[in-house]
């Protein structure tokens, strides 16, 4: 299963969005990740 995730153009707070994609794309998002069983 690959996943996706972007901003809307309606975002209402589009820092706190960027700010969680980078999250989900560093290190410490992969750990979250790997700890529930995604590879």
């Amino acid at each position: 299963i690959i996943q996706k995730a972007g901003i809307i153009s309606a975002s209402a707070n589009r820092a706190a969005a960027r700010a969680f994609l980078q999250f989900l794309t560093s290190a410490a998002g992969h750990a979250v990740f790997e700890r529930f069983g995604f590879e």
